[in-house]
């Protein structure tokens, strides 16, 4: 499987100054795509660029470190989520003013799903200068799964509200009815046991160190499985990205059999750029059972979520 990388830097913060010290926030997006034909990756990178409707949103917190935030509206598509915010920071004790993302920044779905913030390339930690504000849109790399009717906006995770450099805020956001009529991809767990009937493609799940993979299906051939892909990582800490088959990485089938991940001579360990995503397919070396109930996709198998390296996941999926 050839590794083609069609568009890179995925977001792009421009930003101009206005009156009264007001910093606006533009984000342009774009996608690279890999095992796709570059029509198709082109097409996936322009309908990322499309002007989306933002239904309203009305929530607002204010810390004792300076910030006040306020999301005015949420859009759901189905491998990102934009939030239209309006940010300002002040606090006499902080000429230098504060990073929105100096730590780790996320929405947490309230089943707990983080969808990491897509960093702009130029400003990575959000500098909001003293005495300022910003308005425009964030963006978040995952999909909100069905049946999420509240997200948390945490910003600077594990930091304290008077930290000197990136004060932390935490913001309930009410999930419109309009945006979850519209959602359509199934968070899973590990446990493909635990795995309810109903559950469709897409699926998604992610993990603690930044790494999110959604599955939109499952194709049976006659030698090999293939799955149709966007995954996306993002981590502060790991500036090298991390590598999707730096470990053993297959399909696991209820008997235990083990259904090997066809490695791309021209990328064998599957590098993943911080920050980015990509879309395309992964290929399995043989073919599923008929009855393909109690499947798992095992990501670098060894490893630990948090790896420096090649950072593990594993998903329960559905039967093609």
């Amino acid at each position: 499987m050839k590794d083609r990388r069609v568009f890179s830097d995925i977001f792009r913060l421009t930003a101009r100054p206005a009156a009264r010290a007001c910093m606006c926030l533009a984000l342009a997006t774009g996608a690279w795509s890999w095992g796709l034909p570059a029509a198709q990756a082109q097409a996936s990178a322009a309908a990322q660029t499309t002007p989306v409707q933002m239904p309203a949103v009305q929530a607002q917190a204010s810390s004792e470190g300076g910030w006040n935030l306020r999301v005015k509206g949420m859009a759901a598509q189905p491998d990102h989520t934009v939030l239209d915010v309006a940010v300002s920071f002040a606090n006499q004790r902080r000429p230098q003013g504060a990073q929105l993302a100096g730590g780790d920044t996320f929405l947490l779905t309230d089943g707990g799903t983080r969808l990491l913030l897509k960093r702009p390339a130029e400003d990575a930690n959000v500098p909001i200068a003293n005495n300022a504000s910003m308005q425009g849109q964030l963006t978040f790399l995952g999909a909100i799964p069905v049946g999420t009717q509240q997200l948390t906006l945490v910003v600077n995770e594990g930091n304290g509200e008077q930290d000197t450099r990136a004060p932390a805020l935490k913001l309930p956001i009410a999930v419109p009815p309009e945006v979850q009529s519209q959602l359509r991809v199934h968070s899973v767990g590990a446990d493909a046991a635990k795995l309810a009937a109903d559950v469709r493609y897409p699926v998604q799940a992610s993990n603690e160190g930044g790494l999110l993979v959604q599955v939109q299906s499952v194709q049976r051939e006659a030698d090999r499985t293939r799955l149709q892909v966007s995954i996306a990582f993002s981590n502060r800490r790991r500036p090298r990205g991390t590598e999707l088959a730096g470990g053993e990485t297959f399909l696991r089938t209820a008997a235990g059999d083990r259904l090997m991940l066809q490695r791309s001579t021209d990328n064998p360990k599957l590098l993943i750029a911080n920050n980015e995503a990509m879309v395309g397919e992964l290929v399995f070396q043989g073919a599923l059972p008929a009855d393909a109930q109690g499947l798992t996709l095992v990501i670098n198998d060894g490893h630990s979520a948090t790896s420096t390296r090649a950072s593990a996941l594993v998903m329960a999926l559905p039967a093609p």
